[in-house]
C-alpha cells in the first residue's frame, strides 16, 4: 500500500546533530527565507567604477553613505593601510551620467579606432553612434585619445559628430585623505594570556592559538553627519576630521590651523546626537572619556557659562569602542559593557547609566542600528535592544556561530543589513579560514523571526557591507583584492550555487524500513532542472548514510527515485542565476519491513 507523507519545513537553519535536527532546516549556503519558502539570495557583480577612479588602496574599515541637500548621493571609505603605509579615505559623489555627443571624432574606414580631441568622458563599454559607425559599437578601450571600437568604421571622415550613451552609471572615488592624516588600520597583536594597550592603559585579553594572528582590537573609522557634512574619526590617528562632499577637494582635521574655533579633542569614535552635539567618544587619551561640542558646533569644546559643551566619564572597566543613535538616546558600548547616554538639559546636558554587563563589543561594525532594530554579536553570542538590552533568545545557530567564529579576529566582524528583505548580515573571520577575510556569515531576518548562516566558510570573503541607499543595491568589499561589489544584482553568467540541507525525517515515524518511490515537490522555477534534488537515507542516526545522485527537478514537479530507510534527508541546489523558490515536498511512500 503506498500512501503520500508531507514534509512541512519550518524556515531557518537549526544547529545539532542530524537527529536533533528532524523536520528542519539544517544548513545551507547563499540561500535566504522569505515568507516561510527557501530561495537563493541575490548574485553580485562589480561596482562599475570609472577607469579614472582612485582604487581601494587596502582593506576596508568602514564606511558612510548620505545625501546633501541638494539630494546628491554621497559615498565615503575608509581603509586600513598596508605595508607600513596608513589608510587612505575615500570620497564620491553618486551620479548617472547622460549621453553626450563629441565633435571631434576623426574616423579612418575599416579601422576600429576613432581619435578625439579629449576622450575624459568616454568609457569602455559605452555604446558610440555616428556617420560610418556601425549599430550596435561599443567602446573596447582607451589610449590617450584614441577611442578602439567593437567594430570597424564604415568611412573616413574628419570632424564627425558621434553620440555616447553610457552603458552605466560609472562612479569615481578620490583620495579625500587628510593632510598628514595616520590612519593605521592593521596594527596586529599577538598575545599570550592577556597584553596591555600601552597608549590608553587597558588591559586586554584572547583567546589565540599558538602562533595565529589576533585581529581582536583593529583600528577603524568611524562616520556620521552633522548636517550635510561628514564628521569622521580613525581610532589609530583619533584627530577628528570634515569633510564638505566636494569629491575634488581633501577633507580637513578640525584644528585652529585650519581656520576652526578650537582644536577638537582626540577620540576612538563620534557621533551626532539628536540635539546636534558632536559626541567624541575615548575622548583626548582616556578610553573612558565622552567629550561633546557645544550644541549645533563641530569647533566649541571647551565648557563655558555660555555654551553646552560638556564631558563625562564612563564608570567602567572597559574602553569605549562605538555609539548608536536609538530613540532614547546614544548607547555607548565598551568592550565589556553597554550605556545609555541620555540628554538631561541645562546645565548638565548628558547623563549616563550602564545598562548591561558582558554586552560589550570589539568591533564598532559588529553592531546594527536602525529604525526598525538594533543588534549586535560580541563572544557570548547576539543581543538586541528595544528598550531594555538583553541577549537573544531565539537563535537556533548560536552555538553554531560561537563554534565557527575566530574569536581573535573579532575586531573584524562588521555587520549591515538588507533592509529590502529585512535581513541583518554579519560577516566574520573563520576559525578555518584566512586571517584577516571575513569568509562565515549569519543572517537574522527580523521581520520573520529566522536565522540563517553559512554553516562554515561560505566560500565568498566581505569584510563590510553597506545597505542600499544612495546606491540601489547593497555594496560590499572583498578583501582578498579590494574589489566593490553590487549585491542583489546577479551577473547572468553567475556560475554559483546556492544549497540547502535538512536534517532527518522520519518515514512511518521510523519504525520500519520504508520505500520512497516519487518525490512531489513544491518548487519555482523559470525552467526544467533550474534546481537539483540529492537524497540521503540511513536505517538509524548513526549509521552510514547512502547517498543518491543528483536529480534534476522536471517541469510537473515530480521525481522519480528508488530509496529506502528509516529516515531521510534531501539537499537542494540551485544556481544564483536563476530565480526559485522551495516549499513543502511530499514523499510517495510504500511500507516494509522491520529489517
Amino acid at each position: 500500500m503506498k500512501r503520500l507523507l508531507e514534509v512541512a519545513l519550518e524556515p531557518g537553519f537549526v544547529d545539532g546533530t542530524r537527529r536533533q535536527v528532524k523536520q528542519r532546516w539544517w544548513k545551507g549556503n547563499h540561500v535566504r527565507f522569505r515568507d516561510g519558502r527557501l530561495r537563493p539570495i541575490g548574485g553580485w557583480q562589480p561596482y562599475p567604477l570609472s577607469r579614472h577612479s582612485e582604487s581601494l588602496d587596502s582593506a576596508v574599515r568602514g564606511h558612510h553613505q548620505w545625501r546633501n541637500n541638494s539630494n546628491v548621493g554621497l559615498l565615503a571609505i575608509g581603509t586600513a593601510g598596508t605595508g607600513g603605509a596608513y589608510g587612505k579615505l575615500f570620497g564620491s559623489e553618486i551620479y548617472s551620467p547622460a549621453s553626450f555627443t563629441d565633435t571631434t571624432a576623426s574616423t579612418t574606414e575599416n579601422s576600429n579606432q576613432i581619435t578625439v580631441t579629449d576622450a575624459t568622458d568616454f568609457e569602455i563599454g559605452d555604446s558610440v553612434s555616428g556617420s560610418g559607425i556601425p549599430l550596435g559599437t561599443v567602446v573596447d578601450s582607451i589610449s590617450s585619445n584614441t577611442i578602439t571600437l567593437s567594430n570597424n568604421c564604415t568611412a573616413t571622415a574628419s570632424p564627425v559628430t558621434v553620440t555616447v550613451t553610457p552603458n552605466q552609471a560609472w562612479q569615481r572615488l578620490y583620495d579625500i585623505t587628510p593632510s598628514g592624516y595616520q590612519a593605521s588600520g592593521n596594527s596586529e597583536y599577538r598575545p599570550g594570556y592577556s597584553y596591555y594597550f600601552y597608549g590608553q592603559g587597558v588591559w586586554g585579553y584572547s583567546y589565540t592559538g599558538a602562533g595565529s594572528v589576533s585581529f581582536s582590537r583593529q583600528a577603524h573609522w568611524q562616520f556620521d553627519n552633522f548636517g550635510q557634512n561628514l564628521i569622521f574619526v580613525n581610532s589609530s590617528d583619533k584627530t577628528i576630521g570634515y569633510w564638505e562632499g566636494d569629491p575634488t577637494t581633501a577633507a580637513e582635521t578640525i584644528t585652529v590651523a585650519n581656520g576652526y574655533t578650537e582644536d577638537a579633542p582626540s577620540a576612538v569614535s563620534v557621533l551626532v546626537t539628536q540635539e546636534r552635539h558632536v559626541l567624541a567618544l575615548g575622548a583626548s587619551g582616556d578610553s573612558r572619556s565622552i567629550k561633546w561640542s557645544s550644541q549645533e558646533t563641530i569647533d566649541v569644546w571647551t565648557p563655558t557659562a555660555t555654551n553646552s559643551a560638556g564631558d563625562l566619564p564612563l564608570q567602567t572597566e572597559g574602553y569605549i569602542v562605538t555609539g548608536r543613535r536609538v530613540p532614547q538616546g546614544v548607547l555607548v558600548w565598551t568592550d565589556r559593557d553597554l550605556h545609555l547616554l541620555q540628554y538631561q538639559g541645562a546645565p548638565l546636558v548628558f547623563g549616563v547609566s550602564k545598562l548591561a554587563e558582558n554586552a560589550g563589543v570589539y568591533s564598532p561594525w559588529a553592531v546594527h542600528s536602525s529604525s526598525e532594530i538594533t543588534v549586535w554579536l560580541n563572544r557570548g553570542g547576539f543581543w538586541l535592544y528595544d528598550g531594555y538590552a538583553k541577549p537573544v533568545q531565539n537563535c537556533a545557530i548560536q552555538d553554531r556561530v560561537l563554534r565557527n567564529v575566530d574569536w581573535s579576529q573579532e575586531g573584524l566582524i562588521y555587520c549591515g543589513s538588507n533592509s529590502e528583505f529585512g535581513e541583518v548580515i554579519w560577516w566574520c573571520p573563520s576559525s578555518s579560514g584566512v586571517d584577516g577575510r571575513c569568509e562565515y556569515y549569519v543572517i537574522y531576518n527580523y521581520r520573520d523571526g529566522v536565522w540563517y548562516d553559512s554553516f562554515s566558510n561560505s566560500g565568498t570573503a566581505r569584510n563590510a557591507w553597506m545597505d542600499k541607499g544612495v546606491w540601489a543595491v547593497p555594496l560590499a568589499i572583498d578583501p582578498s583584492d579590494n574589489t566593490i561589489y553590487q549585491h542583489e544584482a546577479t551577473d547572468p553568467t553567475q556560475t554559483t550555487v546556492s544549497e540547502a540541507e535538512t536534517g532527518s525525517i522520519d518515514i512511518n515515524a521510523g519504525q520500519r524500513y520504508t520505500r520512497v518511490s516519487k518525490i512531489y515537490t513544491d518548487t519555482d522555477q523559470q525552467s526544467a532542472g533550474d534546481v537539483n534534488y540529492r537524497f540521503f537515507t540511513a536505517s538509524s542516526g548513526d549509521a552510514a548514510e547512502a547517498e543518491s545522485s543528483d536529480y534534476a527537478l522536471e517541469a510537473d514537479g515530480v521525481i522519480d527515485v528508488r530509496l529506502q530507510g528509516r529516515q531521510v534527508r534531501y539537499k537542494v541546489r540551485g544556481a544564483l542565476s536563476t530565480d526559485w523558490t522551495v516549499g513543502n515536498t511530499r514523499f510517495e511512500i510504500h511500507q516494509g519491513g522491520t529489517r
